[in-house]
């Protein structure tokens, strides 16, 4: 039985696709069935594409670069309309590599026309085309082989998850179709880590130091361009995120795509030798890619602080401009912000910090509002809850201007998640603020959260909670997002210099507790050489029912949090060790 699509335009395009086999047609059902979730999550997430819209700011400006030569019509046709049919509005950019198309002349369209064709596979038409975007101020890059299309909500997609994460690099999955239209399959070795196709990246203003990777490459390796760019954006340290669905389509000609996604191989099929020397290549200088990617993702150390390196992104002041309303921002109010903020990480620590800190004569903490219990002063959660943010600057600046002969502190655990534009805020706000992280055994940090909501919030006892039950309290977004400290830190650096950030650990609270506090206080700028014998150094605070972990929780959490603590030992080194011991039991 026969599967066919088509597709019709004010052009009359050609049909694109024929499907001949139900594994095809499940492959459409897919597709059909990842927009339809996009839908949904982008309905549901409204307010976080909406920052890209904020009041005072302009959306997006993005370019769609694709460079082509000797492209057949109707492909280049269906490439271009894919582009106008975009649900977020995009220019279309094409580079003629020293043919131009007469068809071309009829897109609505920016159009380049080099003189000669360069024949590297199209990178430096496409480097070109990248560098005139950036020269008409466009705010990011969308890369589309004219081969290739995208689905109508692809850009969309791209651009509300830059705008929910920040990220300088966002990246796609993408769809295989063979040169007779054939779906094959979602391509699942295009993962936003592995590797990235060409037509599946989305560049911003912080990533556009890139543009001259394409052109600049050995001429080897041109074959493999987008292995080459994906592994500088790692080596870069770039941020990146990935929308996890296949929203570009991609026409294969390689032998291996077929073979891969289990379908015969046609007759005319390229065999991919180039691309395979050109792996090889790559293949021996792999080592090296890697050790500098870990070098640049590490932690580095200056005695007893450790930092990760960071360098601010140059849209730093435009993000900053345009995001978070501030009534009421004057100089008098910025005179008495807060000098430091402690963003977490919730129960690591940070209430006998707080504690601590508040015995020093040199330090002030604002008093509750009416209403808060005592200890809240400590938490003033002015960025995390919108109905005290919309009061203002003023209402936050007010409550620390007691405080304005000394060091003012914001002990808030709840920034560790602030969205991308209110750490922007921050930064605008208080632009030299120190800022302090705690951070516990994520497996113990997990547990003692539930214990806290499941006692004191809920009011049960921990043997009243059946195994599935306590399943559901560990794997709530809350508990693994507030544990997951490498991401936590990377949101905060993105718009802070490392070294305005100190970062500590929960077991120097219990085995160095002094000298903790004393490496804090000096980070914090009050004096550290003072005598601490008054201080509650060794006392608890709000230490929760101290019930243990049973030996079914201990092994999920075991399981879930072992990646991620080999990945914050790589960072950190001894300084985590024990937190191994918790996983491997030795």
């Amino acid at each position: 039985m026969a599967y066919g699509v088509t597709t019709t335009s004010p052009k009359s395009r050609p049909p694109f696709a024929l499907i001949r086999t139900r594994k095809a047609a499940a492959c459409w059902v897919l597709r059909a069935t990842n927009q339809r979730n996009y839908e949904i999550t982008a309905a549901i997430n409204s307010n976080a594409a909406a920052a890209v819209h904020i009041s005072g700011s302009e959306p997006m400006k993005v370019a769609v670069v694709t460079p082509y030569y000797g492209t057949r019509e109707d492909w280049l046709v269906r490439c271009h309309e894919s582009v106008r049919e975009q649900t977020y509005p995009c220019t279309h950019l094409l580079v003629a590599d020293g043919a131009a198309s007469e068809v071309a002349n009829d897109f609505e369209c920016l159009h380049l026309e080099l003189t000669r064709n360069i024949g590297d596979y199209g990178d430096t038409p496409r480097a070109l085309g990248s560098i005139y975007a950036a020269g008409l101020k466009f705010d990011a890059v969308a890369y589309l082989d004219a081969d290739n299309w995208f689905e109508p909500w692809h850009i969309q997609s791209l651009v509300d998850l830059h705008a929910r994460t920040g990220a300088a690099v966002c990246t796609s999955g993408r769809t295989l179709f063979g040169t007779d239209g054939t779906c094959l399959g979602v391509d699942e070795e295009v993962d936003g880590e592995r590797f990235v196709d060409t037509s599946c990246l989305f560049l911003t203003r912080e990533a556009f130091d890139v543009f001259p990777v394409w052109s600049s490459m050995s001429a080897q390796l041109h074959a493999i361009d987008d292995r080459v760019v994906w592994a500088e954006i790692i080596d870069r340290a770039l941020s990146r995120a990935h929308t996890g669905m296949p929203s570009a389509a991609y026409r294969t000609a390689f032998a291996f795509h077929y073979e891969r996604m289990g379908f015969p191989i046609p007759d005319d099929a390229k065999t991919g030798s180039d691309v395979k020397e050109s792996m090889r290549l790559v293949a021996e200088d792999e080592q090296r890619h890697r050790q500098r990617a870990r070098d640049v993702r590490g932690a580095e150390r200056s005695g007893r602080v450790w930092r990760y390196p960071v360098t601010l992104p140059r849209s730093d002041a435009q993000i900053a401009s345009g995001l978070g309303i501030l009534p009421g921002s004057d100089e008098f109010d910025r005179e008495h912000l807060p000098d430091f903020i402690c963003f977490g990480a919730q129960k690591s620590g940070t209430t006998w910090l707080y504690n601590n800190l508040r015995a020093h004569p040199e330090i002030f903490f604002p008093k509750p509002l009416a209403g808060e219990p005592a200890y809240f002063s400590k938490e003033s959660h002015f960025f995390d809850v919108e109905e005290r943010f919309a009061r203002g600057v003023s209402f936050y600046a007010q409550r620390f201007a007691p405080g304005r002969v000394k060091v003012k502190g914001d002990m808030t655990p709840n920034y560790a998640l602030l969205a991308p534009d209110r750490i922007a805020t921050v930064r605008k706000l208080m632009p030299d603020v120190r800022l302090i992280f705690l951070m516990r055994n994520p497996i113990e940090r997990a547990w003692s959260r539930v214990v806290m909501r499941v006692v004191i919030e809920a009011g049960r006892s921990m043997e009243s909670m059946s195994d599935d039950e306590l399943t559901a309290e560990l794997i709530r977004e809350d508990v693994r997002s507030n544990s997951d400290y490498l991401t936590i830190i990377r949101s905060w650096l993105r718009f802070f210099p490392g070294e305005q950030l100190w970062i500590g650990f929960m077991d120097d609270i219990v085995n160095r507790p002094e000298a903790l506090l004393r490496e804090v206080l000096a980070h914090i700028n009050v004096s550290a050489d003072l005598d601490l014998s008054d201080f509650p150094l060794s006392q608890r605070f709000f230490a929760g029912p101290g019930t243990s972990i049973g030996p079914n929780q201990l092994s999920f959490l075991r399981g879930m949090y072992a990646a991620q603590i080999e990945e914050l030992y790589e960072a950190f080194g001894e300084r985590v060790s024990a937190w191994r011991v918790s996983v491997h039991g030795h």
